[in-house]
């Protein structure tokens, strides 16, 4: 599979997930907490759809709803902007997910940023505050890379995965959020950190007709 391609069905993903694929794991600073039981990500598949790339690969996208509960006991204030993807994994089982090197794993290059003015002294229409139990909703497609030719194993293979996403949930800087849930601590706790979605089934058809996505 040539270097062309990749870019090629990278770029049919833009507006929904750039995806150039890279072999090393995430470093992104407070996944670990971002782990714990106060807020959580689950994944709701919506459709897919399978694109055209050449005799060796090609790409499905799938369209999920996320949603981000607050399964803590105190308020959680969440960006509204929250979803960007920076990192996929997926294995056929789902002990396979926590291993060093997954069998899957996708690292979205084109990190999401913006600067805010410091001049809100209480939250604002740009983020939510979820109350515990309550719930958050994002759309999001997530692009994956099919294998068509099992002796180019660079990418899935027909089969059932489990797969998981880690998502960007604030898009200023760490100093901005920090004095940010500083002066909102009296709403809720401003959750900065990535976080990691709960394990979700996905079935890979590598023989699946494909369409050209352009």
């Amino acid at each position: 599979m040539t270097h062309h391609l990749v870019q090629t069905l990278a770029r049919r993903a833009v507006g929904v997930l750039c995806l150039p694929l890279v072999l090393f794991p995430l470093t992104s600073k407070g996944l670990s907490a971002a782990s714990n039981s106060m807020l959580r990500l689950e994944l709701h598949l919506r459709g897919e759809r399978y694109c055209s790339g050449d005799v060796d690969a090609g790409m499905v996208q799938l369209r999920y709803i996320l949603r981000f509960a607050n399964t803590g006991s105190q308020s959680v204030i969440l960006s509204k902007d929250a979803g960007p993807v920076l990192e996929i994994l997926a294995a056929r089982d789902r002990a396979g997910l926590d291993v060093p090197v997954p069998e899957y794993r996708a690292l979205v290059t084109n990190m999401f940023s913006r600067v805010l003015p410091l001049d809100s002294a209480k939250p604002g229409p740009g983020v939510i505050v979820l109350r515990p139990g309550k719930s958050f909703l994002v759309r999001k497609t997530v692009s994956v890379m099919v294998s068509r030719n099992p002796t180019s194993p660079r990418f899935l293979n027909s089969g059932d995965y489990f797969l998981q996403i880690v998502v960007q949930t604030w898009l200023n800087s760490e100093d901005l959020g920090a004095q940010q849930r500083e002066r909102w601590k009296g709403w809720g706790y401003l959750w900065t950190d990535p976080i990691k979605s709960e394990p979700t089934r996905i079935s890979i058809v590598a023989t699946h007709k494909m369409s050209n996505c352009d």
